[in-house]
Parts: structure tokens; C-alpha cells; sequence
């Protein structure tokens, strides 16, 4: 199979991986246009809880979910349920099924939708962990563990079963600047192994903060070793805009071809690492999904 990229990076890449040592960092657009990007998820939020101005000029997204919620947290819950509901007939189906055949070593998303986990549970026995609990030491599990690292969401409705997710600018400062285990996870998985981010638009401030100093943790650990540093690569599409600051991460760009806003490249470039010679994987129909539909009424 002719690689749909020739970028230089390309072949370093699929050597990390080989290797049986890189973490896999799934971010919003590996499950479009079955789930929404974070953009579009909070313009929704904002548009049905009612919010009629920002909270302040140049509102970043975390701080209008968070005007969302203060103004109607039955509507902020209703569209969450509403939109991470379990999906019939996935498009993006055929993606994850290639990204389970590549030997990734564990699988960290920011994602609230089940499809990582549908689709895993068909090729061999898989474990989950969720925000808050996010055990370091399970990155190392045989095979690969998914963590939700930002939380997941779950059928039920009811208030008091409403799941720890991070999406408003106070869930953020609890995660990442409180006493939770997640930057911890993040630094061992980045300090310690290659990754791999898939569908991720690397802009936020706190993911940038993130990186700025596990890059600095990294080159010291390994830089006196004689052991060689583990590799971050990002896969994105070419007109990509690198965010401000973006060069002092660290990490590696690949770019493939842009085809459409639905990261239909992104599955060519999987369907390249997996290996042409792959059959069509098809869920069989009485399979359930991990999660189960909850609404079928769109909230207004």
C-alpha cells in the first residue's frame, strides 16, 4: 500500500511504534463527525442553556461552558447526554478498527464518547480507567488500558449520577491545578514513553503548560542517561496552524493530506500503519454497545 504521506517523519514514526513503546493521544477528531469537537460542543451548550453574552470579551471555551452551566445545568446535562449518546452506525467505525490494529501501547482521550471502547472490545479484552481515578502504574498493562482522562459520559440521567467530567474552566482548575492524579498521569506518559497524538488540536493553554514542562523533565531524565528520549509526534493535516509557543513542546508534526473536515485523512494514514493486507473488520449486530442510547430527542 502506497503511503498516503511522504513526509520524513513517516517512517520514524512507524519505528516508535514497532518498538512496542508508544501511547496513543486520541483528541476530538478521531471520532468526527459522530461526536462534536470542543468548539462546536460548547457553542451548542451555550446556545441551549440560554447564555446571551459571554462572560467577558475573548471568553476562552472553558469559561463560556462554564456560563453554560451556571445558567441551566438541567439543559448543560440534557446536551451532554444528548450528544455522547451511543451512535447505531458509527462513521468513524472503520477508523477506530484501524487504529486497534496498530501495537499501540495504552490509549489516553479527552473524549467523552464510548466508540474507543466499542470498537477495542471486538479485537481482545480491554481495561478502562476514568477521571478521577487514573492510576499511573497501569500504563504498563498487557494489553492496553484506555484512560479517560478528562472523564466519559454515562447512560443514566439522574442528577445524582451525573459522571466527573472536565469541560468548564473550574472542572479544569480542580484537575490540573488541585490534588488530582491526572497531571501525574500525563507526566509519566510523557516523560516516559513515545506518544502519538491523533486528532488533537494541541491548543490549550493547560495542555501547552503540560508539555512545556514535561519537556523539560524529559530532556533531564534522559539527556545524561545514554538512553535515548522518547518521541512525541502529532498527526495533523497539512494547513495545520501551530498554536503560539507551540515549537517549545517538543513534539514531532506530521502532516498528511487534508481531504475533507472529517479527518478522512487521518483514517488513510491509520489504514497505512495497520497494513493493507487487513480485512474489514464488521460489528456484528447483537453487540451492545459500551454505553447505551439515552435520548433520541435533541434538546432545544
Amino acid at each position: 500500500m502506497e503511503p498516503p504521506t511522504n513526509h520524513i517523519l513517516l517512517g520514524p514514526l512507524k519505528d516508535v511504534i514497532s518498538a512496542g513503546d508508544c501511547v496513543a493521544f486520541l483528541g476530538a477528531g478521531v471520532s468526527m463527525p459522530d461526536y462534536p469537537d470542543w468548539r462546536d460542543l460548547v457553542a451548542k451548550l451555550a446556545k441551549v442553556c440560554g447564555v446571551q453574552e459571554p462572560p467577558k470579551p475573548q471568553a476562552s471555551l472553558k469559561e463560556l461552558a462554564e456560563q453554560a452551566r451556571r445558567t441551566d445545568e438541567g439543559a448543560y446535562w440534557d446536551v451532554l447526554h444528548y450528544e455522547f449518546q451511543n451512535r447505531k452506525c458509527p462513521e468513524t467505525a472503520y477508523r477506530y478498527h484501524m487504529l486497534a490494529r496498530i501495537p499501540f501501547k495504552a490509549y489516553l482521550t479527552t473524549n467523552f464518547d464510548p466508540l474507543i471502547l466499542d470498537i477495542l472490545k471486538l479485537h481482545r479484552n480491554i481495561a478502562f480507567c476514568e477521571y478521577p481515578w487514573l492510576p499511573t502504574e497501569r500504563l504498563c498493562e498487557s494489553p492496553g488500558v484506555v484512560f479517560y482522562l478528562h472523564g466519559r459520559m454515562r447512560p443514566s440521567k439522574a442528577p445524582a449520577n451525573h459522571p466527573e467530567i472536565i469541560l468548564t474552566e473550574s472542572d479544569f482548575k480542580e484537575a490540573y491545578d488541585g490534588a488530582s492524579k491526572l497531571p501525574h498521569l500525563l507526566n509519566a506518559a510523557l516523560t516516559e514513553h513515545d506518544v502519538c497524538f491523533l486528532g488533537c488540536g494541541l491548543q490549550d493553554d493547560t495542555m501547552a503548560n503540560i508539555f512545556a514542562t514535561c519537556e523539560k523533565i524529559r530532556a533531564k531524565a534522559h539527556g545524561g542517561s545514554g538512553q535515548s528520549i522518547p518521541r512525541w509526534f502529532a498527526l495533523v493535516e497539512e494547513g495545520w496552524l501551530a498554536p503560539h509557543k507551540f515549537e517549545d513542546t517538543g513534539i514531532d508534526v506530521l502532516r498528511y493530506p487534508r481531504m475533507d473536515h472529517t479527518y478522512v485523512g487521518l483514517t488513510t494514514l491509520l489504514e497505512h500503519l495497520a497494513g493493507a493486507e487487513l480485512p474489514r473488520p464488521i460489528r456484528p449486530e447483537n453487540r451492545k454497545s459500551t454505553f447505551e442510547s439515552v435520548s433520541e430527542v435533541q434538546p432545544q
